[in-house]
């Protein structure tokens, strides 16, 4: 994986963290367009930016949400000290730290209502796990994440449960298959919760 492919990543794991911890329902923190700004990016600009964001990470154990982990940051503050007015993020979400209703601030703002904070869920361990895994190749930011996959368990669920086995009464397996389907379902979804 080249350094593009390894910032994309990084923003995607990421999101999915927000995502998973209810500060960005609306997945709005890196979309396909953030992902289409880095695509653009020189490759040599990427290859600093994710050695900036290494150093960032390993050597000064950053956390939480802020410039320094965030790779338009990292790209623009190299540019010229944090010219934010050029950041496609910035065009993209609205100047992060200069617009009320930009995607950052919406996030931010949701810090206090009860939800784990910044340096838990972006903790220093939590960012190297994420450096580790995109080093080793071993993420999947296209997977579900727990709130997805309960919500497509339990749409399945809900359509099972409107489900005569009438349907599938010629075939013993085939009710043999649906029950097991069932209960693995039931089963996944109730070690989800205690998770």
């Amino acid at each position: 994986m080249d350094s593009k492919q390894k910032l994309i990543e990084f923003m995607k794991q990421k999101a999915k963290i927000l995502y998973d911890n209810d500060y960005d329902p609306n997945r709005e923190y890196f979309t396909e367009q953030d992902e289409q700004a880095i695509l653009n990016w020189e490759n040599k600009d990427c290859d600093t930016v994710w050695n900036s964001l290494l150093t960032n990470i390993i050597t000064y154990n950053n956390q939480d949400l802020n410039a320094y982990s965030c790779v338009f940051c990292i790209k623009y503050k190299m540019e010229c000290y944090y010219t934010c007015d050029l950041c496609k993020y910035g065009k993209n979400h609205g100047i992060c730290t200069n617009s009320a209703d930009s995607t950052y601030q919406k996030i931010v703002q949701k810090r206090h209502s009860g939800r784990k904070s910044f340096s838990e869920i972006l903790s220093n361990k939590v960012y190297k796990e994420i450096l580790d895994k995109i080093e080793k190749g071993d993420t999947n930011s296209e997977g579900l994440s727990k709130n997805e996959l309960k919500d497509i368990l339990l749409s399945i669920k809900h359509r099972m449960d409107k489900t005569t086995f009438k349907c599938i009464q010629n075939s013993y397996q085939s009710k043999e298959q649906f029950e097991s389907i069932y209960i693995c379902i039931i089963q996944t979804l109730n070690y989800l919760d205690k998770e």
